[in-house]
């Protein structure tokens, strides 16, 4: 295969959200669900005997409500694709590489990303490793999902018949990727990494490896004081002393003794810096006594909308909030007892490797050898020839020397989330959230988060 720079995420974001807008304005819902006036569900009701029911409100919402957790599942899955068929299967396809397929040769580059990182056939192992209840609801999830397409058959939104394509036949891995695409857009993916290691590199010829870190780290950014709503002044004495031993005992600030400074970042993508909003306010400051949480998360506007709005009652669980389209978890919810929202945090999850080449596909670690474990994919695309590429896998993940800038006789390794681990996935975490009655429960629920890096803040 040729090499060649890869597209930046932005932009493949920026491609994925037109044509995510294009079929919403196509088609408001893109499944294909029947709701009479007053918002009640008058479709096919799920199977019996999974003991689901699904009631929608006047906005369409959908409640499912079910004596089990795999019933609850089952009737999330159905409602889902109800909802948003075509939507769930443009998350799974752009993960898969199979955008080419339905869209033609402009999509052969993001589509050869996908296949050389390799997120599709991580997330099948992925979900062929969870423990038995996760694997369990998310084959619950899916069951809902092919019979509700079943159901419908004669109905599905008929973007699919232009598109050249059928709905996918759900499995757990399926809502692993849906999550995964969306988590994709708040995070970084390392490739760059390699540029800034040649320019670094460059540098140390040049003037000398301690002139060279000096160079490049400098003073830490100072950011602008006067944009914060919450000025220093409005922060008593002992509170400041107290954030700024805190800060020291992470490595930041001037009393640190880490010897690594922080490096607040000097650009952005965009023309002003954009965040996601979220707080809590205690009982004592609300009228009603309760607590009270807001949570805003910076996402596009568009038709249909990324995330999807769901009520969700089992044996185990009684939670509202939203999910990405085919994803089995929420992000932002709440139930009886505690609610909580999350936001990007863009933490470096992802690490590269330069590998010691020792023959073409041979490399050396810490005196042993190594070689990559190689398989070719054939890339369809739609009024154009078929593409083949190559998946190489190191010992720390994915080959990703066709998408970086890598100089002649390098090659790049990524290590990082979500394809440094199996066994467990954020679905776990997202569980364990949904089961909470305190924020600690939500503590100890989060450790099992893994993708993307969040920021976190409930109230109970």
């Amino acid at each position: 295969m040729h090499r060649h720079r890869h597209r930046t995420q932005r932009e493949v974001a920026i491609k994925t959200l037109l044509i995510l807008l294009l079929t919403g304005l196509l088609t408001a819902l893109t499944g294909c669900s029947k709701k009479d006036d007053t918002g009640t569900d008058t479709g096919p009701p799920p199977d019996d005997a999974h003991e689901v029911t699904i009631r929608r409100d006047a906005y369409g919402v959908p409640h499912i409500r079910s004596s089990t957790d795999i019933g609850a599942y089952y009737g999330l899955g159905w409602a889902h694709a109800q909802d948003r068929l075509l939507q769930m299967n443009i998350f799974v396809w752009a993960t898969q590489g199979r955008m080419a397929e339905a869209l033609g040769p402009d999509w052969v580059e993001s589509d050869t990303a996908q296949r050389i990182i390799g997120t599709w056939r991580h997330a099948k192992r992925v979900a062929d490793s969870l423990p038995d209840e996760h694997q369990a609801l998310l084959s619950a999830f899916a069951d809902g999902v092919n019979a509700s397409v079943a159901s419908y058959s004669d109905e599905i939104n008929p973007l699919f018949a232009e598109l050249g394509m059928t709905p996918e036949t759900w499995t757990p891995a399926h809502s692993i990727v849906a999550w995964w695409r969306v988590a994709e857009f708040f995070t970084n993916n390392g490739l760059n990494k390699a540029e800034q290691y040649y320019e670094f590199m460059d540098l140390v010829s040049s003037i000398g490896m301690e002139a060279a870190i000096e160079e490049t780290t400098g003073d830490a950014h100072p950011g602008d004081p006067d944009a914060a709503v919450v000025q220093v002044e409005d922060v008593p004495a002992e509170v400041q002393a107290e954030i700024h031993v805190y800060a020291a005992t992470m490595g930041y600030g001037t009393e640190a003794t880490s010897s690594f400074a922080h490096l607040h970042p000097k650009t952005f993508n965009h023309e002003t810096p954009k965040f996601s909003h979220a707080w809590a306010v205690a009982g004592s400051n609300t009228s009603t006594g309760n607590a009270v949480l807001i949570s805003d998360p910076q996402i596009p506007v568009q038709s249909p909308n990324v995330m999807y709005e769901w009520q969700l009652e089992g044996a185990t669980f009684n939670v509202r909030g939203i999910s990405a389209a085919g994803s089995a978890g929420p992000l932002v919810a709440f139930n009886e007892h505690v609610a909580w929202g999350m936001t990007a945090t863009g933490a470096d999850i992802r690490d590269l490797f330069r590998m010691e080449m020792t023959r073409s596909d041979t490399y050396e670690v810490d005196g042993e050898e190594h070689t990559f474990n190689t398989t070719e994919e054939t890339l369809l695309v739609r009024g154009g020839d078929p593409v083949t590429v190559a998946y190489r896998e190191s010992i720390w993940g994915p080959v990703v020397t066709e998408l970086t800038s890598a100089r002649e006789g390098d090659e790049f390794a990524v290590k990082g989330a979500p394809f440094s681990e199996v066994g467990t996935d954020t679905f776990v975490a997202m569980l364990a959230m949904m089961r909470a009655k305190t924020v600690d429960d939500l503590h100890l629920a989060v450790e099992d988060w893994r993708f993307p890096s969040a920021n976190l803040i409930a109230a109970d």
